[in-house]
């Protein structure tokens, strides 16, 4: 029992008791009210108690005494016989205020009692607002006590009259009045059962809901109930920004929909026990605006101009649709041919359908519940409310056909012509498969195109080059009678997409015909992680835009800014005649004087993900490893720049520079290697690090230098660029007879060096993931750490679920890789945590930032850092003693003793108690290896006063004290608990004098060793007695 000395708005309500002691009531978050108020009487109960500070500091809970309880008693027997539904309560005083309700202070001396019991809802206040303003650019309006809220410009002390009481209600043991200042008749509905559909209600706004679907309201002080935006409003002005236009406070008449309709919740539910917890379905009533001008909710008939909101999570019925949800529970399924007019057609409208396997993250076709995110380059909002015109309706689905193209919304039903033989049509890929792929013409039309006549060229994977969505243009060969596949297809027919038979009679450009430094514009074709493949318009003349030529900037990720299918501009760098190759660039440089460069195709700085060193000029290869020879052909060029500088000096600097040669070619190899992979951890491919992509040894390399300064010397009329270019091309190769053999003998797996080498080892032992880490090493070691996640994301999914460990192992050097070099180290640990126990993902996680401070010399961020993730997990899983312990063995190599005694004093208070011995003899032991022997000598002598039957803890004490060089304390340890144990049998006592004879026999001598038997013998007559 104590009363309030403090109460604190930030903290809560301080209570003095006990001779000057003080305990804090903490304020909860959920509530706004201060436990109690200052000077006021409180029974309380201790929760918490830290003695470590001076005076303690008391963690406290208010509880109810008798006299109490019989004081809430007597209120509430004063308020029910006091007061009636419709009794009139007169003037009150405002003592709290909050945006949905108000507490008052009756100002009549006879309902002193009644203090802060007699509330006025939000739902219950006199209000003259307007439903809808005009919606506000300025951003959404707060849930606040703003400008024509019925609570505005009130505040604590402003008196209120003509109360009436509408209510009263019971919550946690205390009654409440629920009041009324509102002149008309006000009709409460107590319970959920009591409401009926189509009857009509008042309800107040409270909010409007989460992503814009709806508005909340409330019809009663203790009844909340929802208005989906589509029964609200049917202009799609105040429906896409409701948040601006509605009217927080402001009372509407609705209309009680069907229970069918209604929102469904789930609610946990657990027994008085706790030892059963099951989940229950709960509904909240759902209210309509629009019932109240109409009978019923109606079927979307064709020719109906409807609204609808846009949604992606809704699944689609033979794709590629766009769903939307409309009123009473039907869905709209728009045609991506009924997206715009003809005319207007554009490339993946709907954005990118399925996961694309080049230059995408894994995690990118995740889709939430509430915010489903938008796919790629999609120009169709998720959430948005839109018109629709309706086409038609399925009789047995509640799913009809809806339209946006302008000409529909204004009225034109007709269906789209079925073209004419011969006739150039365009359409949207549908599905694409081995055999060829399907394209959608119009919503009753359809094409299919065998594999062989969708291009001129070969295409290696055609469901990469025509994904599901791609707009496409090809010439009708036949024409065929509804199909039995799909109903609503009246026509089916066969297209030729080959541009030589699209363009067949008109004149198309040849090669001879494309010169350097000409512009054009380009289809894209392919996109890989090294470029993007293109086709120039009107022929039949294709290049490789490099990846260092797509943009100004270095671009990273190719596949998030292409679609194959879009139509770029590209001007001609490169021409070789004699391969019949063309380079091309798209950087916006070359065309910024031309007049269309708004429209440039590069892709700019704002909206990509862009590498500040990555501009790489002049380099261009078609080679699929180029990202892997990146840095060499760098450094190559800088070699051959001062080859030709060297050739202009004198006869003698040039054989001067041919003597180098060898000394040149083994730093080029080191300035070619990679990252420092040692993060940490054995990666498994050494050769990596030291920048040895090639295999060859050191005294290969001497050998070959040996070879180039002979050669040298017998033609060194032979220009100094020439000499570099063989000794290269030697080089090259050795290396591959080299790799030939080992291929030949087995053993290039045992060292794996390409990627190929990699894929083979995988392909037949996918479930260790020491191949998978030096796998992700091996492109670390290319500064590709793009590819290095994606590596480690196959790993996930190709590994079996039950290798556990071997996931870890992974998870593990994906985030080591993090730390050092990534910048997504934490999102890296939330998704190890989903996919292991996190557990184990914390323990890795504090194990690596505590090798980040053994390397930085306990550099204050790194310390930082790791103090407050070794919290963290000591707060996450308080419960288990392995982070308790590795949080203590952190703190003592650290030296900080202090507080690893702290933090062991938290421990033990926070672990059961059958957890406190393994927890303490651990800290024993951290003592004597990392701390006091001293102190640990006393925790364990502790330890075996309390429990002297503990084998264990004697034979780890014994072995800690030898290793520690005292052999007289332990000695003495084993003599003292060998003379003294009287609570062991016989064989813990036979184990006891066995352990003492083998550490005699290992550090005494021989009168040592008999003093142990004469000890047994002794004990041994000792018990016969």
């Amino acid at each position: 029992l104590g009363y309030v000395t403090q109460a604190d708005p930030r903290y809560g309500s301080f209570v003095r008791f006990l001779d000057g002691l003080t305990g804090l009531i903490p304020k909860l978050k959920q509530k706004k009210r201060l436990p109690a108020p200052k000077y006021k009487t409180v029974t309380c109960k201790v929760i918490a108690i830290d003695v470590t500070s001076q005076p303690p500091k008391i963690l406290l809970k208010r509880t109810r005494d008798n006299s109490a309880q019989q004081s809430d008693s007597d209120v509430q027997n004063e308020m029910s016989n006091a007061f009636k539904v419709g009794d009139i309560i007169g003037s009150a005083e405002v003592t709290d205020i909050s945006p949905i309700r108000v507490l008052l202070q009756p100002l009549d001396k006879s309902f002193s009692t009644l203090s802060d019991r007699i509330r006025l809802h939000i739902s219950m206040a006199e209000s003259s607002l307007k439903v809808t303003r005009k919606p506000s650019n300025s951003g959404d309006i707060k849930e606040s006590i703003q400008l024509g809220h019925p609570f505005y410009k009130w505040a604590v002390g402003t008196r209120l009259s003509d109360l009436k009481c509408v209510a009263v209600t019971e919550r946690k043991y205390h009654t409440f009045i629920e009041v009324s200042n509102r002149n008309d008749d006000l009709v409460i509905v107590p319970n959920i059962s009591d409401l009926t559909p189509h009857t009509r209600v008042h309800a107040t706004i409270t909010s409007v809901s989460t992503f814009n679907t709806g508005i909340w309201v409330q019809i009663s002080p203790d009844m909340s109930c929802f208005i989906p935006g589509l029964e609200f409003s049917e202009d799609i002005t105040i429906l896409n920004n409701l948040s601006s236009a509605v009217v927080v406070g402001a009372r509407i008449e609705c209309c009680v929909m069907e229970k069918k309709h209604w929102k469904k919740k789930q609610k946990v539910v657990a027994d008085p026990i706790g030892a059963k917890v099951t989940t229950k379905e709960e509904y909240i009533p759902t209210l309509s605006v629009l019932l109240t001008r109409e009978k019923k909710i109606k079927k979307p008939s064709r020719g109906d101009l409807i609204v609808g909101q846009i949604k992606y999570g809704i699944r689609e019925y033979q794709a590629p649709y766009l769903m939307a949800d409309l009123r009473g529970s039907y869905k709209g399924r728009c045609c991506i041919t009924e997206l715009d007019e003809k005319d207007d057609w554009v490339n993946m409208p709907l954005g990118r359908q399925h996961h694309d396997p080049v230059g995408v993250d894994a995690d990118s076709n995740i889709v939430t519940d509430d915010e489903e995110q938008n796919t790629h380059k999609s120009s169709f909002e998720n959430g948005k409310y839109v018109q629709f015109r309706v086409l038609a309706g399925m009789p047995a689905n509640p799913v009809v056909d809806v339209s946006l193209r302008p000409s529909r919304l204004e009225g034109d039903l007709d269906e789209d012509d079925i073209p004419e033989m011969g006739a150039l049509v365009q359409g949207y890929v549908i599905t694409t498969n081995p055999k060829g792929c399907f394209v959608r013409l119009s919503r009753t039309l359809e094409g299919r195109v065998v594999l062989k006549e969708l291009c001129d060229g070969f295409l290696p994977n055609p469901g990469t080059s025509f994904p599901t969505g791609r707009l496409v243009v090809g010439k009708v060969k036949a024409i065929h009678a509804k199909t039995k596949r799909n109903c609503k297809i009246k026509s089916m027919l066969d297209l030729d997409m080959r541009e030589s038979q699209i363009l067949e009679g008109q004149e198309k450009l040849s090669f001879d015909d494309v010169g350097l430094k000409s512009k054009h514009k380009a289809v894209v074709t392919r996109i890989e992680e090294y470029g993007v493949f293109v086709r120039i318009e009107n022929s039949n003349v294709s290049g490789l835009v490099h990846k260092s030529e797509c943009s100004d900037n270095y671009v990273k990720a190719l596949a998030n800014f292409y679609d194959p299918g879009d139509l770029v501009k590209v001007v001609v760098i490169k021409k070789d005649a004699e391969e019949k190759r063309i380079g091309f660039s798209m950087k916006a440089s070359h065309f910024a004087d031309d007049e269309d460069s708004s429209d440039d195709s590069s892709v700019g700085e704002d909206e990509m993900d862009i590498d500040s060193d990555g501009d790489i000029d002049g380099v261009n290869s078609d080679d699929e490893d180029y990202v892997s020879k990146l840095a060499k052909t760098m450094e190559n060029e800088k070699v051959t720049k001062s080859d030709n500088e060297d050739n202009s000096t004198s006869g003698d600097e040039s054989d001067t520079s041919s003597e180098e040669d060898g000394g040149d070619e083994r730093d080029l190899d080191k300035k070619t290697g990679g990252l420092d992979t040692d993060v940490g951890f054995d990666w498994g491919a050494k050769q990596l690090s030291n920048g040895n992509h090639g295999g060859i040894s050191e005294n290969e390399a001497d050998e070959e230098d040996d070879e180039e300064m002979v050669d040298d010397e017998e033609s060194h009329k032979v220009g100094h660029s020439s000499r570099k270019k063989a000794a290269l091309r030697r080089k090259t190769e050795q290396e591959i007879s080299k790799r030939e053999s080992a291929l030949a003998d087995g053993t290039a797996d045992d060292n794996p060096e390409t990627e190929a080498d990699f894929e083979r080892l995988l392909a037949t032992e996918p479930n260790q993931s020491e191949h998978w880490i030096r796998y992700m090493a091996y492109h670390l070691a290319l500064a590709d750490m793009d590819s290095a996640r994606k590596i480690a994301t196959r790993a996930f999914e190709r590994m079996d679920f039950r290798q556990e460990r071997e996931k870890l192992n992974v998870w593990t050097a994906l985030l080591t890789m993090e730390l050092k070099y990534g910048d997504k180290f934490d999102k890296t640990i939330e998704q190890a945590c989903q996919h292991n126990n996190p557990k184990q993902v914390y323990l890795r996680v504090c194990e690596l930032l505590e090798g980040e401070v053994e390397r930085s010399g306990s550099a204050p961020d790194a310390v930082e850092r790791a103090d407050n993730m070794m919290k963290t997990m000591c707060k996450k899983f308080r419960d288990k003693k392995t982070v308790w312990i590795a949080h203590s063995t952190y703190l003592l190599k650290g030296g900080r003793h202090d507080e690893a005694h702290n933090l062991l004093k938290r421990a033990l208070i926070s672990l059961p108690e059958h957890k406190h011995i393994a927890l303490m003899s651990k800290f024993a032991q951290l003592e004597f290896e990392l701390g006091s022997v001293e102190r640990g000598r006393t925790v364990f002598n502790g330890l075996l006063a309390k429990y002297p039957k503990r084998l264990d803890l004697i034979f780890v004490f014994v072995d800690k004290e030898v290793k520690a060089g005292e052999i007289s304390s332990a000695r003495s340890l084993l003599e003292h608990v060998t003379s003294t144990q009287t609570k062991l049998n016989d064989k813990q006592m036979k184990s006891l004098f066995k352990k003492w004879y083998r550490f005699e026999d290992e550090h005494g001598s021989a009168d040592t060793q008999e003093h142990v038997k004469d000890a047994a013998r002794n004990y041994v007559e000792r018990t016969k007695k």
